[in-house]
């Protein structure tokens, strides 16, 4: 679950739907500027589910007892963030085996990542490491899996760029999802040069007026379509300290639903 500020209140966004903007931008990925994606239906399936495994935990999500805050993704303890991890791993390499093995990766490097900035938490790294050492059998798996429907022929520059790509749309949805952005936000293209992501701030300098999408202006353009518009939908609760699971899922029943929109387009100086 992505946990968001806004102003007094908290929007509560689940990692499927953040999953789900993210494959919306793979799915419109691609033109004169930059390449397809490489075997675009599966990698396209990855990001889109790249986060199911979080589904049954969002429906009964958790407070951290400390902070009295709904946790967010990041906030997970390892022992139960890596069995999500899995479940997620599980669902894609079921898919097919590409999709797997770049979501297992993914996982992986956010575990890495784990290790590197809870190391003085020995439970916390047990976790960890059980689930590398578990994803090193798991891939192997899946790259036999892979190698035995492809061959051998340009199978390992698959196997990173695909992963690549994921992170790259991950890491483009985490950025609208997780904040009311001001700055720009540029990324490298895995199979390409940069491309560079700026809101369009309005004359009283709010990033949109009051029932229109956020703009955001793409440069150079990657998109197939001339506009994309996308979405995630949010559930809106008082930012305040919740006492315990009970507490917050009763305020999640009676929470407003609301709809967070994009829309990316070229800058003006190019149309």
């Amino acid at each position: 679950m992505i946990r968001r500020h806004d102003d007094h209140d908290w929007l509560l966004i689940d990692q499927v739907e953040h999953a789900r903007l993210a494959a919306g931008f793979a799915g419109a990925w691609g033109n004169n500027v930059f390449s397809p994606l490489p075997e675009a239906d599966i990698l396209v399936d990855a990001v889109m589910h790249h986060d199911d495994g979080w589904k049954a935990w969002a429906k009964a999500p958790e407070v951290d007892l400390k902070t009295g805050r709904p946790r967010n993704f990041t906030e997970m303890p390892m022992a139960i963030a890596t069995e999500i991890w899995r479940r997620s791993i599980g669902t894609c390499g079921e898919r097919h085996p590409l999709a797997g093995l770049w979501v297992s990766r993914h996982f992986c490097w956010l575990a890495q990542k784990a290790e590197n900035s809870r190391s003085d938490d020995a439970d916390e790294c047990v976790a960890i490491r059980q689930f590398l050492a578990d994803e090193a059998l798991r891939q192997s798996a899946l790259r036999e899996h892979a190698r035995a429907q492809y061959g051998d022929a340009g199978l390992y520059e698959l196997f990173d760029i695909g992963f690549q790509y994921v992170q790259f749309f991950d890491a483009l949805s985490l950025w609208l999802c997780c904040s009311a952005r001001l700055e720009p936000y540029e990324d490298r293209v895995p199979s390409g040069g940069p491309v560079r992501f700026a809101p369009v701030q309005v004359a009283d300098n709010t990033l949109h007026n009051a029932g229109n999408p956020y703009e955001i202006t793409a440069e150079p353009y990657p998109f197939s379509v001339g506009r994309l518009e996308l979405s995630v939908a949010a559930r809106r609760i008082p930012a305040r300290r919740y006492t315990g699971n009970i507490d917050l899922r009763t305020a999640l029943q009676s929470a407003r639903s609301e709809t967070l929109v994009w829309l990316i387009r070229q800058s003006s100086e190019h149309g």
